[in-house]
């Protein structure tokens, strides 16, 4: 598999109402937690994927987990200047009943 078939990949699976856009955000490594962002929220698969592989949530904090891979190349603080990376007030969106089961803990 090549770059282009991975991103054809993440595009089939996306619920994104943005059309092909692959990532939610500005950065492509910068994705909040299930109920925290209505565009991170549009790409569950994603969210699975990371809460699957106890990887943190951009802007979460878990010492038992990875760290958010946006925060590998630079601080928070510098990521969250940028507008098109900052969580989107959440709008109401229908979860799966595993994304469900997750925000209710």
């Amino acid at each position: 598999m090549n770059i282009s078939d991975a991103m054809e990949v993440l595009r089939l699976h996306s619920t994104s109402p943005f059309g092909d856009a692959p990532f939610p955000h500005c950065d492509m490594f910068v994705l909040h937690a299930p109920g925290t962002c209505s565009t991170c929220d549009h790409y569950p698969v994603y969210q699975a994927l990371r809460v699957a592989w106890e990887i943190n949530f951009t802007n979460t904090h878990s010492d038992s987990k990875l760290p958010c891979p946006a925060t590998m190349k630079r601080d928070e603080t510098v990521i969250n200047k940028w507008p098109g990376n900052r969580a989107d007030e959440v709008d109401e969106v229908n979860y799966s009943p595993a994304i469900e089961a997750w925000l209710r803990g």
